[in-house]
């Protein structure tokens, strides 16, 4: 087995506007649910299957995560971290320094502008990209052990963004 690993950075789909609830509790839309469901099915059908999970405690992250799941043909080990609700980049390259070294494939599943930063970060990309939608994926390959990876240290390999129509 190769040196490297992957990276599948999830940007939770579509959120519902929700008077009087608290924004960790927003779940998703129905659109939002439409694009988690797309998200997986693209997901199942790639290289980037993640032997690991680890996903907000919010609720929309946590429906997308489990819309996701749905469509995989495995079901990896998932922690639900309350950091990544409200992060920086910082915060979420530690939580990637200290994943497992056995697992080649990470799926983080979190919230804007973290996971989009974390992604220029990692690539040092800050021309090709236009943000991140809702739904979301980018997958980077990361040619150090996870506790080494740093600024540079990734190149994308895949962006899949559901169709917001």
């Amino acid at each position: 087995m190769s040196d490297s690993y992957r990276l599948v950075i999830a940007r939770h789909a579509t959120a519902a506007s929700v008077a009087g609830r608290p924004d960790r509790e927003r779940p998703l839309s129905s659109h939002g649910e439409h694009e988690a469901a797309a998200a997986g099915a693209w997901l199942a059908s790639s290289t980037a299957l993640p032997d690991r999970v680890v996903c907000s405690t919010a609720r929309r992250t946590r429906e997308t995560w489990d819309l996701i799941a749905e469509r995989l043909p495995a079901d990896p080990p998932v922690s639900y971290e309350p950091c990544i609700y409200d992060n920086d980049v910082d915060q979420l390259l530690e939580l990637v320094r200290g994943t497992d070294p056995d697992a080649r494939t990470l799926l983080l599943v979190g919230h804007n502008p973290a996971v989009y930063q974390l992604l220029l970060v990692l690539t040092e990309d800050h021309e090709s990209r236009d943000g991140f939608p809702t739904g979301s994926l980018a997958v980077v390959d990361i040619g150090v052990p996870w506790s080494a990876a740093g600024p540079g240290d990734g190149a994308l390999a895949a962006f899949w963004v559901p169709d917001h129509t």
